[in-house]
């Protein structure tokens, strides 16, 4: 969530200066500061950690509606792209910050490389050939 916010600032402030319009107000400067003493800390507590989440989803939803109020047409192509991977991150985020145990389809890992998938980790599960798959119990004979 940190890199799309900052590449949200840097698309704000690039769009806000070719057309020469005021940048709009966020608290970018806070939320860098505070994403650092974070980023120091040797084993951040789950407290600490679900508060800079949190703080970061919210930033970065009003990053996208600045962002869209500046109009997403003056993007170039593949920020437009960029734009959809971060709405859909963003997303994602939500809603695993509402239900931790839920599993997301088609998670994205990471912004530049949209198409990799988080690495399947732990064993296989084979299918059980002690458990008979009819109801009738199965006799082996050995000659």
């Amino acid at each position: 969530l940190w890199r799309a916010m900052e590449w949200l600032h840097q698309r704000i402030k690039s769009i806000s200066k070719a057309l020469r319009k005021p940048q709009p107000r966020n608290k970018f400067r806070e939320q860098k500061k505070k994403q650092r003493t974070y980023q120091l800390l040797k084993k951040p507590s789950h407290k600490q950690r679900i508060k800079r989440q949190k703080a970061l989803l919210h930033h970065v939803e009003l990053l996208i509606m600045q962002l869209e109020q500046l109009g997403i047409e003056n993007l170039k192509t593949r920020h437009q792209w960029r734009l959809k991977v971060i709405k859909a991150m963003f997303e994602q985020q939500k809603q695993h910050f509402a239900e931790p145990d839920s599993k997301i389809e088609n998670r994205i890992v990471s912004l530049h490389k949209d198409y990799v998938r988080p690495i399947v980790r732990g064993k296989e599960n084979k299918p059980d050939l002690a458990s008979p798959s009819s109801s009738e119990p199965k006799f082996i004979s050995i000659k």
